[in-house]
């Protein structure tokens, strides 16, 4: 039983540890798909709780309000996708039959809106484990729906561990992707006392160093239409 952990900007470096005895589990945001400018990101959620905190908001209120704020961009925006490489990384996966989950923290409530944003960048059909659509008791309740499991507030091993022994599911080997090295470490951990083999890689095609917070700024001042980084920054010049 073995485990590591790499970090890549290229989707494609995972296929090197891809083998028949694969069990492949991927993120969702800012991994497959992610919004198509700074507002709705991940890195512009982080920003509003920081910003919420600082103003002494109370930290779990915080990640409350940041969350439901990036919900109602999710329904607004467009997405697109970080790279070409990850369609041909899930063509692989298809052509070598190999198990695919999407592992995310996002709610159940978001698993139609999750579907249509995937079928705008034609990745709908990326998860190809096929089990009945499920409610989980984790430390919370998760959901699993079209191949995709929905943590929610659970941590990602925590509700993993119980999909797999609620579904007999028991992997040789996990390859996991994610943008966030926590996740990473906790389904290392995971597989670490489950004696499954791991290889989880920390995708980094979206970085937190292009961000910014004055075209931030200036799109939520135009909600709720959505306008571009491009538009905002002529905003910013003029």
């Amino acid at each position: 039983m073995s485990t590591y952990i790499f970090e890549s900007n290229k989707i494609e470096s995972i296929l090197d540890f891809i083998d028949l005895e694969t069990f492949f589990i991927t993120d969702i945001d800012d991994t497959l798909i992610k919004a198509a400018q700074i507002i709705g990101s991940s890195h512009w959620e982080k920003h509003l709780i920081r910003r919420l905190i600082d103003q002494g908001v109370e930290l779990d209120q915080a990640r409350s309000r940041a969350c439901g704020l990036w919900k109602q961009i999710q329904k607004l925006t467009n997405v697109i996708t970080l790279e070409e490489g990850v369609f041909k990384l899930i063509q692989f996966l298809k052509k070598h039959s190999i198990p695919t989950l999407g592992l995310t923290s996002r709610d159940c409530d978001l698993i139609d809106l999750t579907f249509e944003q995937l079928k705008k960048v034609d990745l709908h059909d990326a998860f190809t484990l096929k089990h009945a659509p499920q409610t989980l008791e984790a430390t919370y309740l998760c959901h699993f729906a079209r191949g995709a499991l929905f943590c929610g507030n659970n941590a990602k091993d925590k509700a993993l561990k119980v999909f797999f022994e609620q579904n007999n599911l028991n992997p040789k080997k996990i390859i996991f992707i994610d943008d966030q090295k926590d996740h990473l470490y906790e389904l290392e951990e995971m597989a670490f006392h489950a004696g499954i083999d791991y290889v989880g890689m920390q995708y980094t095609a979206s970085s937190p160093e292009n961000f910014s917070v004055e075209i931030a700024e200036i799109q939520e001042k135009h909600l709720p239409n959505i306008i571009s980084d491009e538009d905002a920054q002529k905003l910013i010049q003029n």
